[in-house]
């Protein structure tokens, strides 16, 4: 990895930590007004999932979640190359 791509991980890491900061803060608010509002039927819930899920694929996106890469190869940022090499790999080997 050179700097320029180092450089463009950390700002995507600063992006995603702030919009977990964020999330955090909005969630945390809507929490206290379902807790006001007489805590009939938990409706911050649909908000902390949906959220959360899109902020779960920013992360993964960013390699921080554990194996993530193995679970969806596809993810990781050599993938491309990898799978140039396998193909290539392979047309050699059913032309022989």
């Amino acid at each position: 990895m050179n700097e320029r791509q180092a450089r463009d991980h950390v700002q995507k890491l600063r992006q995603l930590y702030i919009a977990l900061l964020v999330y955090g803060l909005v969630n945390l608010g809507l929490i206290l007004i379902w807790l006001m509002s007489g805590e009939d039927y938990f409706w911050p819930l649909w908000v902390l999932i949906g959220w959360g899920i899109g902020l779960g694929f920013h992360a993964f996106s960013l390699g921080l979640l554990p194996n993530a890469k193995t679970v969806v190869p596809f993810l990781a940022t050599d993938w491309e190359e990898k799978e140039v090499e396998r193909i290539m790999k392979n047309e050699k080997s059913s032309t022989k």
